[in-house]
């Protein structure tokens, strides 16, 4: 019999609950059908919102305490939402006429529904759901993930994401399947279906492999090695372990990297993985010789990854050419340069231009394009909204570097170890490539931007 008198809410549920329903949509969005369709980013959005909303009713001063603490960067996210619904407002001809004459031109194009200054009206209304979903986990990453426990959970996730998809896009490549297995879409070698290009794939699998760098060092111990029985015990360990299961994940994660055949990721994703891992022995180091061996054993990981990538790309056929289609061929003309509209920008989802292929996807502008994800950030948001959204990515990657100097616990040290790889590397990668143009992987940043806050913070509080 329940004795408090504080009556309980009407819609009650344990904190396992919402960690379930957040896991559940972290391994729904790499499907296939989890962010390639306009109803999946809907439906994400609405649950997203119902467990944030639920869980601060339920939870109300230690939910709006976090909230209070992270005002700034959750405004950065509104601003990012609100900025949708600027470039969405609709407008009177005469107006839209002298504020942009050339979104006059599409206003009975097929994209367009209504008069507004975004370019494409229904590729900016889907952007706006995605980025509803981003700043949905990035709060419910913050709400969720108070203790040592919870942050491993989150670590073993976005790894056994990977995982699945390395296996996912293994298949097609040993089966030499040119086409989705699920949609039925044309993609390119060592890619899947949700990912149906080289890159987003590639970006994934790196983020999985910067969370089992992470678990690697959580589980970095001594172990005795004094008489014959122990050294026969540590000899057992190595090979039929958690760690050993970790240390395979690993292999197999660099060998999905390979698999992608990105020069430019796994160049960069060398780079970051092996900073972080320097940061990591100068600000914390567990147990420095034990590190160092992790150091060398990483360093000689990504060597062979170097080597293996550069001679499975001198034996590799030239990709074929891009396919132009007529609706790719108008857009160049009335679709803005990086710096023609600085200010407002574009429109999310608008960026487009001639070197797009033709896949026919049930959501337009869901499929990367042929620019880096800094100039189709600036292009669509403007120079002002894109610089707020940057110091947002450094700040929370300074959190991440600032909790592995300050914190003492080693889960939390070995959590923003990894978000620390896995931010550097994306943002590195970014100024090259489109990795983030794929959702899901822009989802799985938003939630390693969160965990590096809940690294430096969630000590002042108690789980709920």
């Amino acid at each position: 019999m329940n004795t408090s008198l504080t009556p309980q809410p009407l819609f009650y549920f344990p904190g396992r609950y919402y960690l379930v329903g957040f896991l559940a949509i972290l391994l729904w969005l790499p499907i296939p059908v989890g962010s390639a369709t306009a109803w999946g980013w809907l439906t994400t959005t609405v649950v997203l919102a119902g467990l944030i909303g639920l869980y601060i009713r339920q939870h109300t001063a230690y939910a709006l305490e976090i909230l209070l603490e992270n005002r700034w960067v959750i405004g950065v996210w509104s601003l990012l939402a609100g900025w949708h619904l600027i470039l969405l407002f609709p407008l009177i001809e005469g107006m839209l006429e002298w504020l942009r004459p050339l979104r006059a031109q599409l206003a009975f194009a097929e994209a367009n529904d209504w008069l507004a200054l975004t370019y494409s009206t229904s590729d900016t209304f889907t952007s706006l759901l995605r980025t509803l979903s981003y700043w949905g986990l990035f709060t419910l990453t913050l709400l969720l993930f108070r203790s040592a426990a919870r942050v491993k959970l989150l670590l073993r996730c976005v790894a056994a994401v990977g995982l699945f998809e390395m296996l996912y896009a293994a298949l097609p490549v040993f089966l030499e399947l040119d086409r989705s297995l699920v949609l039925d879409l044309p993609i390119e070698g060592g890619a899947t279906g949700t990912f149906l290009r080289q890159i987003g794939y590639g970006h994934i699998v790196f983020m999985a492999l910067c969370a089992v760098l992470g678990l690697l060092v959580i589980r970095i111990k001594p172990s005795a090695v004094r008489t014959m029985r122990q050294r026969i015990r540590r000899i057992v360990k190595y090979f039929f372990s958690k760690k050993a299961a970790l240390r395979i994940a690993a292999l197999l994660l660099f060998g999905g990297m390979v698999m992608a055949g990105q020069y430019t990721l796994i160049w960069l994703g060398a780079i970051a993985t092996l900073l972080s891992a320097l940061a990591g022995y100068l600000l914390f180091s567990p147990r420095p010789k034990l590190f160092s061996t992790f150091m060398l054993s990483l360093l000689a990981a990504n060597i062979i990854t170097i080597i293996v990538a550069t001679y499975l790309a001198d034996r590799a056929t030239p990709p074929p050419p891009p396919i132009i289609t007529q609706e790719d061929a108008q857009w160049p003309h009335a679709t803005p340069d990086v710096l023609e509209h600085w200010f407002l920008g574009s429109g999310p989802g608008t960026a487009k231009d001639g070197e797009t292929d033709q896949v026919n996807l049930p959501v337009s502008g869901v499929l990367p394009i042929a620019q880096d994800d800094v100039s189709q950030f600036v292009a669509e948001f403007g120079v002002p909204v894109s610089l707020l959204y940057a110091g947002m990515f450094l700040w929370c990657t300074g959190c991440a570097v600032m909790a592995m100097a300050r914190r003492r616990h080693l889960i939390f040290r070995g959590a923003a170890l990894s978000c620390t790889a896995a931010l550097s590397g994306t943002a590195l990668l970014a100024l090259y490539d489109s990795p983030l143009q794929s959702p899901a992987n822009a989802a799985y940043v938003s939630v390693m931007l969160g965990l590096s806050l809940v690294c430096l913070q969630c000590r002042k509080y108690q789980r709920a």
